[in-house]
């Protein structure tokens, strides 16, 4: 019996041996991707990290594609002079920041007035 595929059990209640039906096998095709070494590795890595290897990390990928039949995050480019990733985690950051100073709840209003006192503030010390 092939090792890389495990049998199906049926269990009696009255007998606790396995009854084997035999291996399940689904037919498969080959699929190549050419891709840098380093990307190769880099994702490797993240996989085994995982508890997984590359080909059943991209099953999963390909997998959880056709049941969202989507691409499973987000797709876009990204802003002049930066990431999205870059955009995001600045945006991140200052909703920690707001939440920090206790400003995270403030409202339109209490904003635009906020704005309006500071702007005050520095025509005065101007004049």
């Amino acid at each position: 019996m092939c090792t890389k595929h495990r049998p199906y059990f049926v269990y009696y209640l009255t007998n606790i041996q396995p009854i084997t039906f035999g291996v399940m096998h689904v037919p498969s095709t080959v699929v190549q991707v050419r891709m840098d070494e380093s990307l190769r590795a880099d994702a490797t890595s993240v996989a085994e990290q995982l508890g997984l290897d590359l080909p059943t990390a991209i099953r999963v990928f390909l997998k959880k594609m056709v049941a969202e039949r989507a691409v499973p995050f987000p797709l876009s480019l990204p802003c002049e002079g930066g990431t999205a990733g870059d955009g995001l985690s600045a945006m991140y950051e200052l909703g920690r920041q707001a939440a920090a100073d206790g400003v995270a709840d403030m409202t339109l209003e209490e904003i635009e007035a906020e704005i309006s006192d500071v702007r005050s503030e520095r025509a005065a010390r101007r004049a």
